[in-house]
């Protein structure tokens, strides 16, 4: 080896990350000059180690330098009695194979010894270090082909793997360029038309252009200007528009948001937005705020108070006893209320359907019915709770029936409050040419007498028989001594007025309601050549089905077999002996015991006790003369 190359530095990689700076002598004896220069390792300072008279310091701040060997030998320089290890790499191998050294090292001023010897046969220590050298790149390459072989083979991966993303990479893009290219064949012609699927006020504006769609929903809206008008009877009562009830209509804001559907965000977002449509339609109106209901209410119960009529309950108006219908009414009036619930659900459905129209009111107005109709009034408060009829002979004088008339003619009219009692006699008063009556035979005492009035003991007859079947309380009844040949036993009532002794008839309305009597001597209607006493009594009804009459039961008291003879002394009906002259036939007699029988629809529930009459056997009376007949 050369001194040239024995003082050769070190060979090393990346020069620039290394910069030598020469150490000053720390004094002036050459032998301390000679100590060589510094070494700067990392952040350690390495002073007075020797490598020969060409060793370089190399420094780096980030970096450890060359580690300073001592000179000669592979061991570490000692410091302070320290052995420190240092790497032999500093970016890159550091070749300290071929390396000499010239000088040993110094190893300070109090050290005679140096740090090492060079060997005295340089050859063998070359030699040595080229089998080391040797060896370790055995040991090297041992390392590395494993390295390599994992290397190449990870290598291989990382390219298929690359491969096949890129692939990936490219199929996925042109998925998505096709994907984009359908949505926008999907989207795309309706960039400037409305979406399909899309109404306002009921019209498809799919396919239309905005100016097409804009002129279809301005000529509804102006169809939909609608009017309302209430009409009563023909005349109008009131008229309701749009302005009326608050409502108005916002073509422009109607036409904006129908576009919106399907002409926002990406296409992606227009596509799914447009297959939205297809399934549930959009719908706008263009109809602009929400009738004002109150104003309809306030102006349908205006409507109500104007058309209310009140009913007004049927009522007697007057009570004439000369009419055959004695009842005069003032009818019953239905009245009049506006059903606002029906009127108010019509205007609410033609508003929200903008339909124009024409309410008849009379057809959501219903009649009140009073709680007093004449109807109800005839059948509950003035019903003809109790009638006699008899017959008039046709043999009857004119004096007799028209002493009938009369006594009718005082009692028809009468009305009987609750609790008042009629009295025959107090009401047709005394039976004088005075007081409208004419001489006729009358019953007085069994006998057939001429007297004032007679006959109007038929009329009190009649009307017992009517009181009786109204229910009404009998205070005074007497049967005649004798049977009567206008009605049967029982039923006759005999009246009678003669200076202080009376005979009266007389009942009490013991009802909650008024009656009202009317009597009237009349034509038969089933024989015209015959009169006939007719006595209504009317009231409150007796109940539904409820009838009362007189029901008698007679006993026959037989005549006697032996007539009674009585002298003519007068000569009234015979004069001489040997005349005679029937003035009464015999007849028998009968016991009437007479019930007041109560009947629901025909069947008898129950039966009052009235009176028990006797009318006695007729004993045939014969007169005789009581003179002798003169001799020729």
């Amino acid at each position: 080896m050369s001194e040239n190359e024995n003082q050769a530095p070190p060979r090393r990689r990346r020069v620039d990350r290394y910069r030598e700076e020469p150490e000053q002598p720390a004094s002036e004896n050459p032998a301390e000059i000679d100590t060589g220069v510094r070494y700067t390792v990392g952040n350690a300072d390495r002073a007075n180690a020797r490598f020969g008279e060409a060793q370089r310091l190399y420094d780096s701040q980030s970096q450890w330098a060359v580690p300073p060997y001592v000179s000669g030998s592979y061991d570490p320089v000692r410091e302070n009695g320290r052995t420190e290890e240092q790497s032999p790499w500093v970016s890159g191998v550091q070749d300290t194979v071929n390396a000499s050294w010239g000088k040993p090292a110094y190893d300070g001023p109090s050290t005679a010894q140096t740090a090492w010897q060079v060997p005295e046969n340089p050859r063998d220590t070359r030699g040595k270090r080229q089998r080391q050298g040797k060896n370790n790149r055995k040991k090297l390459l041992a390392i590395l082909v494993p390295l390599l072989v994992v290397a190449v083979g990870a290598a291989v991966a990382a390219g298929l793997w690359i491969s096949n993303v890129a692939r990936g990479q490219a199929d996925e893009k042109r998925q998505n360029e096709e994907r984009a290219a359908a949505l926008r064949a999907q989207v795309g012609p309706y960039d400037n038309l409305y979406c399909e699927n899309v109404f306002v006020d009921g019209i498809d504006l799919g396919g239309m252009s905005q100016a097409e769609a804009r002129a279809a929903v301005e000529k509804s809206a102006a169809d939909r200007n609608w009017t309302i008008v209430l009409t009563w009877n023909g005349e109008t009562y009131d008229t309701l528009t749009p302005a009326t009830t608050g409502v108005s209509y916002d073509v422009e804001n109607a036409l904006y948001e129908a576009w919106q559907q399907g002409h926002v965000g990406s296409d992606a977002q227009r596509a799914e937005v447009m297959n939205a449509l297809a399934v549930e339609p959009y719908r706008g109106e263009s109809i602009s705020g929400e009738p004002d209901l109150t104003q309809v209410e306030a102006r349908v119960s205006l409507l109500a108070d104007q058309l209310y009529e009140a009913p007004v309950d049927a009522y007697l108006k007057d009570f004439d006893s000369n009419r055959t219908d004695p009842f005069v009414f003032e009818p019953e009036k239905m009245g009049v209320v506006l059903d606002t619930r029906s009127l108010e659900a019509q205007i609410t459905a033609m508003i929200h359907g903008c339909e124009s129209g024409t309410i008849e009111l009379a057809d959501t107005v219903h009649e009140m019915a009073p709680e007093t109709t004449v109807a109800s009034l005839r059948q509950e408060r003035y019903a003809l709770i109790g009638q006699g009829i008899t017959n008039i002979s046709t043999s009857s004088p004119y004096e007799r029936n028209e002493n009938i008339a009369r006594a009718f003619e005082l009692i028809s009219g009468t009305i009987l409050k609750p609790g008042e009692t009629f009295s025959f006699n107090k009401v047709v008063g005394e039976r004088t040419e005075a007081n409208g009556f004419l001489p006729a035979t009358e019953y007085v005492y069994g006998e057939h007498k001429e007297g004032i009035g007679g006959g109007v003991c038929q009329a009190s007859s009649t009307l017992y028989i009517a009181a009786v079947r109204a229910n009404l309380r009998i205070n005074k009844r007497t049967a005649h001594s004798l049977a009567v040949n206008y009605t049967t036993y029982g039923r006759d009532a005999t009246v009678y007025w003669y200076d202080r002794h009376k005979v009266d008839l007389a009942f009490t309305n013991n009802t909650e309601y008024p009656i009202y009597i009317t009597a009237a001597r009349q034509s038969d209607p089933k024989n015209r050549n015959r009169w006939i006493c007719v006595v209504n009594i009317y009231g409150h009804t007796l109940g539904e089905g409820i009838t009362y009459d007189i029901v008698t039961e007679e006993t026959v008291i037989p005549a006697p077999e032996e007539a009674e003879i009585k002298r003519d002394k007068d000569a009234k009906y015979v004069m001489y002996k040997d005349e005679q002259y029937v003035l009464q036939e015999a007849a028998d007699g009968v016991s009437v015991q007479s019930w007041r029988v109560k009947y629901e629809n025909g069947v008898e529930v129950n039966r009052e006790d009235l009176y028990t009459d006797v009318y006695a056997a007729k004993q045939q009376i014969i007169y005789v003369g009581t003179r002798e007949r003169p001799m020729d």
